[in-house]
């Protein structure tokens, strides 16, 4: 046993046992969990969630994540719809377990959908053949 108890029991007159906690085990009270951080260092229940929403979209872009769900279970990072790529896909997958808290990421009915080609004048214009 350790020089500071973490717990006494002593004997009620009744038969019951109550048990007093000592001072030094109440230590897990004194700092958040990481998994609870908010996005400003505050208590947050869905914290690891935002942070990693807001990683993503620093490093990929609004429209990475317009077709991607992300959701938090404790440590655990959901992620759940469409990205661009597999390579897209693990690069996420990297950038989120660098956050402080996330233990593991699951994917669940991820598809593969690459992004819409998008032309700086509107539609390409054909040869006159094809039109």
């Amino acid at each position: 046993m350790g020089a500071y108890p973490t717990s006494i029991q002593t004997p009620d007159p009744r038969g019951s046992t109550q048990i007093a906690l000592g001072s030094r085990s109440n230590h897990w009270f004194q700092a958040l969990p990481p998994e609870r951080i908010g996005l400003y260092g505050e208590y947050d229940h869905h914290g690891l969630q935002k942070r990693v929403q807001r990683a993503l979209i620093e490093r990929f872009g609004d429209r990475a994540l317009a077709r991607l769900a992300v959701f938090q279970r404790g440590r655990v990072v959901i992620l759940h719809g469409a990205v661009a790529s597999q390579e897209q896909l693990r690069q996420m997958v990297q950038v989120i377990l660098t956050l402080p808290g996330t233990a593991h990421v699951e994917l669940r009915g991820i598809e593969y959908v690459p992004s819409p080609v998008t032309y700086p004048y509107g539609r390409p214009v054909l040869g006159e053949a094809c039109a």
